[in-house]
Formats: C-alpha cells, structure tokens, sequence
C-alpha cells in the first residue's frame, strides 16, 4: 500500500473543508467532495485501508470545520445579541 495517494486525498479533503466549501455549490445545495472521497476509497480499496482513511478524513474534517466555526463564531454571536435586545426603544428590522 503506498501512502502518497492517501495523503493527497487528505490534503483535498482539507482543502474542501477549510477553502472550497462555498465555492462547491450548485443553487445553495453544497456538494460534499470530504464524504464522495472517503466513499470512493470505501468502493476499491479494502476494509482496513478504508477503516483508516476514514477515520485520518474525520480527523481532518472535524479539525478544518472546528477553525471554520471559530472563525464565523464571533459574528454569528453578535448578531443572535442583536436579535434578543429586549430593551425598550430598540426596534427589530421587519
């Protein structure tokens, strides 16, 4: 079993996690290339092969989504802020 193809795929499946993501979409429905990649591995390579792949794919997705949300986490918290302002004289957008 040689590895590089394996690392590789790992590298594009970060690269979709991280960069990609909004770009692979088609009418707001995403494509998700992490889980088409990990299938394909599953369909021709063997059982303990694909058992690996897919845990080091986890890894690698749980890790780029983890700093995606730290990211988008600060104005997402912000707006839900906004949103439950209860004071008087505040009025919310129609």
């Amino acid at each position: 079993m040689t590895i590089i193809p394996y690392l590789i795929y790992l590298l594009l499946v970060a690269l979709h996690v991280v960069i990609l993501k909004d770009v692979t979409t088609i009418y707001t429905v995403p494509l998700n290339l992490s889980a088409f990649l990990v299938l394909a591995v599953t369909l021709y390579k063997d059982d303990m092969t694909a058992i690996w792949f897919g845990f080091f794919a986890g890894l690698v997705m749980a890790a780029g989504g983890f700093s995606w949300l730290l990211r988008q986490g600060s104005s997402q918290s912000r707006f839900a802020e906004s949103q439950t302002d209860l004071r008087p004289g505040r009025h919310f957008p129609a």
